[in-house]
């Protein structure tokens, strides 16, 4: 796995509430918390960000935040507008997106492992929450609403993918991966 960088949420910004579970995973929690919020400061941090990048030759828009110095501008920023905020740490198999030297730190706690799309979505979180057949991973979740393990994981990721292909779940997703979350202290 490698370091995909940082994501700084807005936890006063709910953006899904399961039905059958509780989930606190990187979906949970408005991730662009500055867009939106007048001032030429924010505006402008919300296009670091956010900024798109040619990736085989599509245009995306990045996840992460992985840069250090956006990260703390973007940070103080947010404590000024007097935002409510949490830290993700996200690592995974996805290479697009590499915070160029990882960090590690005794403060990084970890929370869980989810697979989700890219560009993040809560299409997979959704259909855990209403597809019956999805029902029996409930019961592997954790109090963050996330896998224990990168193995449970992994299992569920094949069962979904089954069902994906069978036209039963899903949006229309393009790729997705396992990654693992942690909170930073």
């Amino acid at each position: 796995m490698v370091q995909n960088g940082f994501l700084i949420q807005d936890i006063g910004s709910v953006c899904y509430v399961p039905s059958h579970f509780r989930y606190e995973g990187m979906n949970a929690f408005d991730n662009h918390p500055l867009l939106g919020l007048s001032g030429e400061r924010c505006e402008h941090l919300s296009d670091r960000q956010m900024f798109k990048k040619e990736i085989r030759g599509a245009v995306r828009q990045l996840e992460f935040i992985s840069e250090k110095s956006l990260f703390n501008e973007y940070l103080s920023e947010c404590l000024k507008q007097g935002l409510k905020t949490r830290i993700l740490s996200v690592e995974s198999e996805y290479k697009e997106e590499i915070y160029p030297k990882a960090m590690s730190s005794p403060r990084f706690k970890v929370i869980g492992y989810e697979y989700s799309p890219i560009p993040l979505d809560i299409q997979i979180v959704s259909d855990l929450d209403w597809f019956n057949p999805l029902f029996r991973y409930h019961k592997w979740l954790n109090r963050y609403g996330l896998f224990a393990s990168y193995k449970d994981a992994s299992r569920f990721m094949r069962d979904y993918n089954h069902y994906l292909e069978q036209g039963l779940v899903g949006d229309g997703l393009q790729e997705a991966y396992i990654f693992r979350v942690a909170t930073i202290a």
